[in-house]
């Protein structure tokens, strides 16, 4: 920046010299350099905010990301169940068989995620935080009351399981500064788009 002031300088000298001495030029050069100390400091001041928010929320998100990953995979297996129950197959392994409480944990997650930390969640993940939360207990209703069966119950929750888990990624790689590609999620809002 200096070198391209003082070539100017040397260029223009004769029609600049009423006007342009060498103590503006570096007066130039200092206000210059001192504008890009203050970007700089003020960049490394927002980046060391949020990674100080990242480093205290960090534990809950990724708990509450792995129960939310166990729900999915449960739900996969037992949709692999019922399907094999529906066409008379052998049924998965048992040794990949999720723990019996999965689901009451990730509830226990969801819960604490969305009264202690609601203040400072995302709109787009609280809302599906909501309507993932609502619209599996009413999949769990028509189930219950017949209305819905057992397999389609398992694909409509696992999408909206997916949905959430979506806006959840997106929600951490923005606390932690990662960059990720989210393409897939316009296809699965378009997908879930009733229940938006």
């Amino acid at each position: 920046m200096g070198l391209l002031t003082a070539l100017i300088f040397l260029f223009y000298q004769d029609k600049l010299k009423d006007y342009l001495t060498i103590g503006v030029v570096i007066n130039m050069v200092i206000a210059t350099a001192t504008v890009i100390a203050v970007i700089i400091h003020l960049s490394s001041v927002v980046i060391s905010r949020r990674d100080r928010v990242w480093d205290a929320n960090k534990h809950v998100l990724m708990d509450f990301r792995e129960a939310l990953s166990e729900v999915i995979e449960a739900n996969d297996y037992y949709s692999k169940i019922e399907l094999a129950r529906i066409f008379n197959e052998e049924p998965p392994d048992e040794e990949n068989k999720p723990k019996e409480e999965v689901y009451y944990v990730y509830s226990k997650k969801h819960k604490f995620i969305k009264d202690v930390y609601g203040s400072i969640l995302d709109a787009n993940l609280i809302k599906a935080m909501d309507v993932s939360y609502k619209e599996n207990n009413k999949i769990n209703g028509r189930v219950h009351q017949e209305d819905l069966n057992i397999l389609e119950a398992y694909s409509k929750s696992s999408d909206l399981y997916g949905y959430l888990k979506r806006e959840l990624d997106i929600y951490i790689a923005k606390k932690s500064g990662i960059k990720v590609r989210v393409g897939a999620l316009t296809s699965l809002k378009s997908k879930l788009y009733k229940y938006l």
